[in-house]
């Protein structure tokens, strides 16, 4: 992160400005888009999920309604049995229940005692046992047994139910084999758009009815099926399951589609926007690169052009403001090089030396006729010790003796060895706007 940000304040103002206006104008579109995607991707879930369930609901229904209405038709039968003891009542309901392809009568101990069939014959069995451990079990507290689901001869999945009844003051039972092809093949009819299909599981986790019939029978996976989008209800009384699904992919087959036909749209306007935002900045940043250009001509010395800009903002008048500026500082720039050059006149020909010396006595600067008064091996040594001789400072010197309000001007030999001994009139000036460490005195030899 910190190197990004290096970089980023590495570049021009330009470049910033492009970058930060073609981010402003693709970023908020992009999270605009993102949005508007997922909100409606939810939306569209929520109504597949509430169209599953309500389909689920009413196919339910459905079902519970058939076995409702056996169970109901078995009662009556049960007190048409108690009021009269007739084959005749048993045949009615084979015939009025086509799903029904069995009805038993049981005694007190489960052993059938009649039988009305329509694929086999119509008489019990010796000690005939037709009820489970379990459902006989249930059966002397229920008022309603579900047997499991099973196959008949035919390879049929059936599934008994039973009631129990009195005659005589002796409980008995009836009991039918319901033949559940009927319910199979109203789940496998049903068709769905998009690839959505239906199945049933029973108690032992099979799936008894399904669209697609290679996987009837077999065992639902446990487990929730993350490429699917689905909703499951459950029939309580006969403990099965009812589960509709969906693909994913198919479900969001339409988002996707509009998302695709979209994009186009978007990067459209992405590209529209940012060629405006790009045109903004570069109308905004050009007086800023402008200026920084003449600045740098300014800098190496070069000549100049006036900016000049047909407009009448801010801008344009820190462009003026440049104009004069620049200007001013290249008069201002002649007049120094004036005053330099009568300067150097000036300091060169008045025939005296002279030297910038700091508090510390180290000489800064100093005019060719000193430098042609000394040897060039003392000229790096403090200003005692170059033009007196002296290995201190002097008593009487301005630098060793701030306080002192009169200028220092007196006379010092000097004796040098390749040209004899020599007379200085010594003056030193203590300098009031002197850059620190440059020379805060100056000293003058004659």
């Amino acid at each position: 992160m910190r190197k990004v940000l290096e970089f980023l304040h590495s570049q021009t103002i330009r470049n910033k400005v492009l970058v930060f206006g073609v981010a402003m104008s693709t970023i908020p579109l992009l999270l605009i888009s993102l949005y508007n995607y997922s909100y409606v991707k939810s939306d569209l879930e929520h109504r597949i999920l509430e169209k599953q369930n309500l389909m689920l609901e009413n196919l339910s229904r459905e079902i519970e309604f058939d076995f409702n209405q056996i169970f109901q038709r078995i009662h009556v039968l049960a007190t048409l049995n108690q009021l009269k003891n007739e084959r005749s009542a048993l045949y009615e309901l084979l015939q009025r229940s086509e799903s029904i392809e069995e009805v038993i009568v049981t005694d007190a101990k489960g052993f059938v005692e009649k039988r009305v069939s329509r694929y086999e014959l119509n008489m019990a069995g010796n000690n005939e046992k037709w009820f489970t451990d379990d459902m006989w079990f249930r059966l002397q507290t229920d008022d309603q047994i579900y047997g499991q689901v099973e196959f008949n001869q035919y390879g049929q999945p059936v599934m008994k139910l039973a009631i129990p009844f009195f005659e005589n003051d002796t409980k008995k039972a009836i009991g039918v084999v319901v033949q559940l092809q009927k319910i199979i093949g109203k789940i496998s009819s049903m068709r769905q758009d998009n690839s959505s299909y239906i199945y049933l599981i029973d108690g032992k986790g099979r799936v008894i009815a399904h669209q697609d019939y290679s996987k009837l029978w077999h065992e639902q996976p446990s487990g929730e099926q993350k490429d699917e989008l689905g909703v499951k209800t459950r029939i309580d009384n006969l403990d099965w399951v009812l589960v509709m699904e969906q693909p994913k992919m198919t479900a969001y087959a339409p988002i996707n589609k509009m998302l695709r036909n979209g994009v186009g749209a978007v990067a459209i306007l992405i590209l529209i926007v940012s060629l405006i935002s790009v045109g903004a900045g570069l109308y905004f940043t050009r007086p800023i690169v402008l200026i920084d250009r003449e600045m740098n001509r300014l800098k190496r010395g070069q000549k100049i052009n006036p900016i000049k800009m047909n407009r009448s903002d801010e801008f344009s008048k820190l462009a003026d403001s440049f104009n004069d500026m620049s200007k001013e500082l290249l008069e201002k720039s002649r007049q120094l090089e004036q005053e330099k050059e009568r300067l150097d006149v000036v300091v060169n020909g008045i025939g005296a030396g002279l030297a910038l010396v700091t508090k510390e006595y180290h000489i800064t600067w100093m005019n060719p006729i000193l430098k042609g008064w000394l040897r060039d091996d003392r000229l790096t040594l403090p200003c005692y010790a170059v033009i007196g001789g002296e290995s201190a400072p002097c008593v009487h010197c301005p630098i060793t003796c701030p306080d002192l309000e009169k200028i220092a001007d007196e006379l010092m030999k000097f004796k040098d060895g390749s040209s004899g001994e020599r007379v200085f009139r010594h003056r030193v000036f203590p300098l009031n706007h002197a850059i620190q460490e440059e020379g805060e005195f100056l000293i003058v030899l004659e």
